[in-house]
């Protein structure tokens, strides 16, 4: 991966990310450019961008996975998350991937997608045969057009 619209999904706060190898406050910005602005002129526009700013003790439970090599977000932007989660009284786990980069290169991908797949399994509660159907989802019984 590596795509701009990639980018722009991972960041977790516009306003604070930094990084020895992007320049995050260019006008220019992968930043920038998701918001329309530069965010040192529109910290408004960069504040409404960053999942931080909407996180509350509504906010569903999160798994967080950030390789610990990430060139582009530092992953303590994830630490910065999950702290907000946990001040927000919100459950949130944090895996902090070692040897991953920003795409997860470098990762153990069956290792990280096992977990994830764990962590929705238990949030979602899939079973081994796929989603549970509640009695409001279930399909209609075919009617014949009679009726008694």
């Amino acid at each position: 991966g590596g795509g701009d619209d990639e980018i722009a999904g991972v960041l977790t706060d516009l306003e604070t990310v930094e990084s020895a190898s992007y320049d995050w406050s260019s006008p220019n910005s992968m930043g920038a450019r998701l918001i329309g602005a530069d965010r040192a002129t529109h910290p408004e526009a960069a504040r409404a961008a960053s999942p931080v700013t909407y996180v509350d003790s509504g906010s569903a439970p999160l798994l967080v996975q950030h390789g610990d090599v990430d060139y582009l977000v530092p992953h303590h932007q994830s630490l910065d998350l999950a702290a907000r989660y946990r001040e927000a009284g919100v459950e949130v786990e944090v895996d902090i991937v070692p040897g991953a980069d920003h795409g997860f290169d470098g990762g153990d991908m069956d290792a990280i997608v096992e977990r994830a797949a764990e962590f929705l399994a238990r949030h979602l509660r899939v079973e081994q045969d796929g989603p549970r159907t509640t009695p409001a989802q279930a399909p209609a019984a075919p009617t014949t057009g009679a009726t008694r």
